[in-house]
């Protein structure tokens, strides 16, 4: 049952709002445990605004086979910077 380990693993939180502060906790130490994807976003963006919800509904509908982890790339400039989100489509 690897997908009932993997709901374990993620606990409540399938989707996490991340930044620079907790980034390395809540993306890198929790993908031991289960798949993270890392949505790099930022408000003003219209592709960011479409893709986010159907990335959310996803998360929820597969039910912890993998965490969302959303990084606001105007708020958390080191983590954005460190992976290379330079720019974001408007």
């Amino acid at each position: 049952m690897p997908q009932r380990d993997a709901m374990e693993a993620a606990g409540p939180h399938l989707i996490l709002d991340v930044g620079d502060h907790d980034f390395e906790r809540e993306v890198l130490e929790r993908s031991k445990e289960v798949p993270v994807a890392v949505d790099f976003w930022a408000p003003w963006c219209a592709p960011c605004r479409a893709l986010g919800p159907v990335l959310e509904r996803l998360a929820h509908e597969h039910a912890g086979a993998f965490v969302l982890a959303r990084v606001n790339v105007d708020e958390a400039r080191a983590v954005s910077q460190a992976f290379g989100s330079r720019a974001s489509p408007r």
